[in-house]
């Protein structure tokens, strides 16, 4: 999966320093401003005093954020008050550089936060940490400028390429983190003061996965003996979590691998807080491996996925099975990644009407506020879509968030809003499924159209649907761009509805005298003008394989299998573009193959109106390969031989070349990877 690269966790923070000799002088002013109590005591912000149903989690960062497309605008700190976050886990990138250059209150709003939250900061060390320009936070506007003004030097070293096996063998390695540990630690004390930072990881959100950590990543040969290397995983983070605590005894420190890397009691930490989000179907086993690594006894704080890049239905049913599961074990502590794409408003849900905090701010006032919020902002978009020509929507639940003088009642009026709002959803769901018909029925016309079924005057051409379907699908996941939605798709909607019945009225008219042929045109026509679609592209299929029979189809033929090695369900994304040398140019196929299946191999067929001289095959960024076998492009009376005109991130792209009936492999790891075929003009 492709995550950015930032991270959060909650509650209160105790980040209390050493010694005077390996701790850092912090500013008074810092200190001053981190340890004011706020609603009196800061007791309730002992651990174990997160008793609500979900604690909800955020990864992110925290500050007033300025990138266009990066967060929701209110998902700033008063938003994340409003919906009950009670955990946050920062990346260093986005805590850092922004602390030195004092940019975007990321200072003070993580001062004030760590008042009634827990903050968690990721200390990975991999990487170069030498200078600024390896932290993602710089795409900040005006950043690096201030940086460089400040003239302040990260306190890091160069790490690129080190893994675990490498902190093993290699003391000044080994140095060189616990360097750069300590500058990170000591950076954050130095601007926030010591009572900011709850606890820090030694890991991102992936730890499998990390940008030059080379556990469960392909290849990584010397990390197949499990046993061995569990001992080297553990030696070297039990020796990084003893330096961090004699640094700051009372930061807590949680582990840098997965469950499946942990030997049960042989691990130093004081809580758990990774990401635990498995594919379809290793829900239980995902929770079994997690207690049988951690157990119960331990504070833990679990990261899920919300990026809701995979089917609405699919990923929302996981989704609410997976926080079951963990509900059911007794970890409370559920965090999200970035809440604001597609499963937004289930998240919200949670955090709303189950994460109700139980301690200041959040009073019942607040809470009756954040219902009326709900309310008016249901209510607008509503509004909104009733001035969308064609959409009719019953209106929003009648409710008076006044009324109500006890939470129970507040929770119960937002659960009502919520599900009103989820049909909402639902109704835009099945529309986009009702959608993607249409890639069928452009294909359809370009058939009709090469074996002279339709006239020219009933031929339009959709050559980008498929990408326009992906464009609405992600209008379609959030409640606030339904409006924008519905503007663009029921237009297309009409237009294609009105196509059909002209294509439909054609087609018996230019039907060949094959009775079989003629049949099947005819059975296509009814089913267009009953919205149809596939069911009409495979009448015409099964009309040019009458063709095909006789070697007389002026329409061309790809074939190709795609193959997944790894026995989950992938979340990336493939694309099939066709050039024909004389201006047009057609997106053949646009999907997740893999979203919602494990099985080992794909077949696909498309059908083109003449014969290609570009084919292009490309993924969206991905880690992991993507088998490609047996790539063909033909007719009755030929096969074409391709050439390769360039390719990005291929392997085996050769070897296919001498035997098209093979096959090669798109290795995108977290980049587009592409194949960009030529063949022979006649």
């Amino acid at each position: 999966m492709n995550k950015t690269t930032f991270h959060l966790l909650l509650m209160f923070s105790i980040f209390i320093p050493g010694s005077a000799s390996s701790g850092p002088n912090v500013p008074a002013r810092a200190e001053e401003t981190a340890d004011k109590p706020v609603d009196g005591s800061r007791a309730q912000s002992k651990p174990g005093m997160l008793n609500n149903e979900v604690n909800g989690g955020w990864y992110g960062w925290l500050g007033n954020h300025k990138i266009a497309g990066m967060y929701d605008p209110a998902m700033d700190a008063a938003g994340m008050r409003r919906h009950h976050i009670n955990w946050y886990w920062l990346g260093k990138q986005w805590v850092l550089p922004f602390l030195v250059a004092d940019m975007a209150d990321v200072r003070q709003t993580m001062i004030a936060e760590s008042k009634r939250a827990r903050i968690w900061v990721e200390l990975y060390w991999w990487g170069d940490h030498s200078t600024w320009d390896g932290f993602h936070g710089l795409a900040y506007p005006e950043l690096q400028q201030r940086l460089k003004e400040k003239g302040i030097p990260p306190g890091g070293d160069n790490l690129t390429g080190k893994d675990w096996f490498a902190i093993a063998e290699d003391s000044q390695v080994m140095q060189s983190v616990k360097k750069t540990i300590k500058w990170q630690l000591d950076t954050m004390a130095q601007y926030l003061g010591t009572n900011t930072i709850y606890g820090v990881l030694l890991s991102e959100e992936e730890p499998d996965h990390g940008m030059n950590v080379t556990v469960g990543q392909a290849g990584a040969k010397r990390y197949q003996d499990r046993d061995a290397t569990q001992k080297v995983l553990i030696r070297v983070h039990n020796e990084l979590y003893g330096y961090v605590k004699s640094l700051y005894p009372n930061l807590k420190v949680a582990p840098g691998f997965y469950p499946a890397w942990v030997k049960p009691g042989a691990l130093r930490y004081d809580a758990i807080v990774m990401d635990n989000y498995p594919g379809f179907g290793q829900e239980e086993e995902k929770i079994n491996e997690w207690l049988r690594a951690y157990g119960k006894d331990v504070e833990q704080y679990a990261l899920l996925w919300g990026h809701g890049n995979l089917d609405y239905k699919l990923e929302l049913a996981r989704l609410e099975k997976f926080v079951k599961l963990h509900l059911d074990q007794g970890i409370k502590n559920i965090g999200f990644f970035d809440p604001r794409l597609a499963l937004k408003d289930p998240i919200y849900r949670m955090f709303d009407t189950r994460g109700v905090g139980s301690y200041a701010p959040y009073d019942l006032e607040e809470h009756r506020s954040a219902v009326v919020d709900l309310l008016d902002e249901t209510t607008r978009i509503v509004g909104e879509l009733r001035q969308v020509k064609g959409v009719k929507v019953a209106p929003p639940p009648s409710e008076n968030p006044a009324a109500p003088s006890a939470r129970k009642a507040l929770c119960a009026m937002a659960d009502r809003i919520y599900a009103y709002r989820k049909g909402l959803l639902d109704a835009a769901f099945d529309k986009v499924a009702f959608s993607k018909q249409w890639v069928d029925f452009s294909q359809m016309i370009q058939l009709a159209h090469a074996e002279g079924w339709i006239p020219a005057s009933a031929v339009k051409e959709y050559p980008q649907i498929s990408k326009s379907i992906k464009e609405w699908e992600n209008l379609s996941k959030e409640l606030g761009t339904l409006p924008k939605f519905y503007e663009a798709v029921l237009p297309v909607e009409q237009e294609i509805r009105e196509h059909a019945r002209k294509v439909a009225s054609a087609l018996p008219d230019a039907a060949r005298k094959e009775s079989a042929i003629k049949t099947r045109l005819q059975k296509a026509g009814k089913d267009l003008e009953a919205d149809a679609y596939p069911s009409a592209f495979d009448r015409l299929k099964e009309a040019r394989e009458l063709l095909v029979e006789s070697q007389k189809e002026k329409s061309w033929q790809i074939s190709l299998q795609l193959g997944n090695r790894y026995g989950y369900t992938l979340t990336v994304e493939v694309i099939l573009t066709a050039d024909y040398g004389d201006g047009r140019q057609n997106e053949i196929y646009r999907g997740v193959p893999f979203e919602s299946s494990k099985r080992a191999a794909l077949p696909l067929n498309f059908i083109l109106p003449s014969r290609p001289r570009i084919v292009t095959l490309a993924t969206g960024p991905w880690s992991g390969d993507l088998s490609i076998h047996a790539l063909r492009t033909f007719n009755s009376r030929e096969t074409l031989k391709p050439a390769l005109v360039k390719e990005e991130h291929a392997k085996g792209i050769q070897d296919y070349l001498e035997n098209p009936d093979g096959g090669f492999d798109l290795c995108p790891w977290a980049s587009a990877a592409h194949v960009t075929l030529k063949y022979p003009t006649k």
